[in-house]
């Protein structure tokens, strides 16, 4: 108990010890938070890339080349001249990002390390809650937009983002920190059941692993939605529907990958295949198919209940 008592109080001499205005500095926003030693010149830290801010599309980024990563911003990284990138890889169905945590100059190495991991979290916490607002929900609407209307949303959004697991922890030799955390997209802890009444059900298809042959009352062993040249950006829950306006009565859960070779892989080799003719909707997300393609697509998910895969 003594030596609890002690730590803490060092702790707390430790933090006040900072010159003025550190530990503020370290809970600011990432466009200004503190250079990072041998990564940025002293001073503020250079806004991230507004590409990066507004979110691109790669096929690769440490992932298999069919896997769909956005871009979702990067981090300076301590560790090495390369920054992190942070991503939502909507293939694996999760958000990545890396918080940074400067080590204060003064205090045991031990404390400070404590107090730059705390601010290594702080940090990823709150870029995830950036990341987050910013996802599209379906073709209208991103987190935001339905999170600033309904407490309610926000509040499960905000639980779901507590709920984030930390899957990386880097201690440099000064005692800085970079930490990884990651956060569902879908499932029990997922983003989507926080602003969806009617979350889809879990990635299912009418197949047997082993043969790819269709099972079930299905003959296909999945729907494959063939979306590339149309600008569509991926979505939660997006809308497909025909050119007139028809739709389908339930939300099928969604696949997004970055080729044809990866839809195949995960929908099978029996699949339906269509081609999207266009995008719709203020974030691009919704996905318009020919009234012939339409009615397809109803049938097949009629009988199978079988999943959908988009190729962006």
């Amino acid at each position: 108990m003594l030596s609890r008592t002690f730590g803490l109080a060092l702790l707390a001499m430790t933090i006040c010890a900072l010159p003025a205005g550190s530990a503020a500095a370290r809970r600011l926003p990432h466009h200004t938070r503190p250079a990072l030693k041998h990564t940025v010149s002293r001073g503020k830290a250079p806004a991230r890339p507004a590409s990066h801010r507004s979110g691109g599309i790669s096929g690769a980024l440490d992932t298999p080349s069919d896997a769909l990563v956005e871009l979702a911003g990067t981090t300076p990284s301590v560790g090495s001249e390369s920054p992190f990138t942070d991503t939502i890889n909507w293939t694996k169905r999760v958000i990545t990002v890396m918080g940074i945590g400067v080590s204060p100059d003064r205090g045991a190495l031990l404390v400070r390390r404590k107090v730059a991991q705390a601010y290594a979290l702080d940090d990823a916490m709150r870029e995830l809650s950036d990341i987050v607002d910013r996802i599209r929900v379906n073709g209208d609407a991103t987190v935001d937009d339905l999170a600033v209307s309904d407490d309610d949303i926000r509040a499960a959004v905000n639980e779901r983002i507590a709920q984030a697991q930390t899957t990386d922890t880097h201690v440099l030799p000064d005692g800085s920190v970079e930490v990884t955390v990651q956060m569902p997209l879908f499932g029990q802890d997922g983003l989507a059941g926080a602003v969806l009444h009617d979350e889809p059900s879990p990635i299912v298809f009418a197949a047997d692993a082993s043969s790819s042959v269709p099972v079930g009352g299905s003959p296909y062993t999945g729907i494959i939605l063939d979306a590339r040249n149309t600008g569509a950006q991926p979505a939660l829950a997006p809308s497909i529907r025909s050119i007139d306006g028809q739709g389908l009565a339930s939300r099928p859960p969604v696949a997004y990958v970055h080729t044809m070779g990866g839809a195949v892989d995960i929908a099978g080799t029996h699949t339906l295949r269509l081609t999207v003719e266009r995008c719709a909707g203020s974030t691009h997300s919704d996905l318009l198919v020919s009234d012939a393609g339409l009615q397809q697509l109803k049938q097949a998910w009629a009988k199978g209940g079988v999943s959908v895969v988009i190729i962006l």
